[in-house]
């Protein structure tokens, strides 16, 4: 078996030959004489090889986990950083809600100002439609008097009752115009009355605009802000995982570096002891082996 392993290796190498030369090329070439070492250096080969088996698969166990330490932590350091703006915009959700709480706050005020002042507006155009109704009545009864006054007049013309009458109808005639004035003015205070009550009105209205659009902007936000704290308080739970994830296989690492620091000396000093046997001619002995035989006998090149 292991000539044909010897023949099949060197023909894939080289493809032109024949079997006699390959049988040549084997038979020249090897050796028949071969080191026979002691049972000691067997034992200790193998217990080097061993430590060194072990050693091997510990540093590349531990090159794996440096690997997928470095990873993690680039993770870890993405999912921080991935919270801290996360949470930044939570702040920034937070205050702009808090900003239009306050502005709702004060279109609230202002709303009661304005209704407050509606209150008061309509209070005096009442007073104004009730001032008016009373010089409308003042006005109609000086304007009553001064007819009679008038009719009386003109019957007491040419008698000695003439000037009395002349007299009551010209303050007859003063009251009437007393009682216009007083009438007019009723009427101008009615319409600034009602001026005052439509702005006043016209005030609400708009403060109430004004309040529902505070209330809209307030709910947005609202809105805003429980969706910016869920996204925070997952950033932040997706960083604890990150990092947690992170601190294991840095544990891992920890761990397979102390298990290769504690392989790497023995491993060593095996394979120096190993060295020292092979370079001592005691620790073997020589035999002699026919590789290449027909029969029972040594097959000569030249036969």
């Amino acid at each position: 078996e292991v000539v044909s392993g010897a023949a099949a290796v060197l023909l894939s190498a080289r493809h032109d030959m024949t079997p006699d030369q390959i049988k040549a090329d084997l038979m020249l070439t090897a050796g028949k004489q071969f080191r026979t070492y002691s049972a000691a250096y067997y034992s200790l080969s193998s217990l080097t090889y061993g430590t060194y088996a072990q050693l091997v698969q510990a540093q590349q166990a531990l090159a794996a986990a440096q690997k997928q330490a470095a990873s993690l932590q680039n993770s870890s350091a993405t999912a921080q950083s991935n919270a801290a703006k996360a949470a930044t915009s939570a702040q920034t959700a937070t205050a702009a809600y808090n900003d239009a709480t306050a502005q709702v706050a004060t279109a609230s005020s202002a709303v009661a100002t304005a209704q407050s002042a509606v209150t008061a507006a309509t209070t005096a155009y009442n007073q104004a439609v009730q001032q008016q109704a009373a010089a409308d009545q003042a006005l109609a009864a000086a304007n009553a008097a001064l007819a009679s006054a008038d009719a009386a007049l003109k019957a007491a013309k040419h008698t000695s009752g003439e000037a009395a009458a002349q007299a009551a109808d010209d303050q007859a005639n003063a009251a009437a115009q007393a009682a216009s004035k007083a009438d007019q003015a009723a009427a101008q205070a009615t319409q600034n009355a009602a001026k005052a009550l439509q702005q006043a009105q016209n005030a609400l209205s708009q403060a109430q605009a004004n309040l529902a659009s505070a209330q809209t902007t307030a709910s947005n936000d609202l809105a805003a802000m429980n969706a910016a704290n869920a996204a925070s308080a997952d950033a932040a739970l997706a960083a604890a995982h990150a990092a947690a994830a992170y601190q294991a296989e840095a544990q891992q690492v920890a761990t397979l570096q102390a298990q290769v620091a504690e392989l790497s000396e023995p491993a060593a000093t095996l394979q120096a002891q190993l060295t020292a046997m092979q370079n001592d001619p005691t620790q073997y002995t020589s035999a002699q082996y026919d590789i290449f035989t027909v029969g029972a006998g040594y097959l000569d090149i030249g036969a």
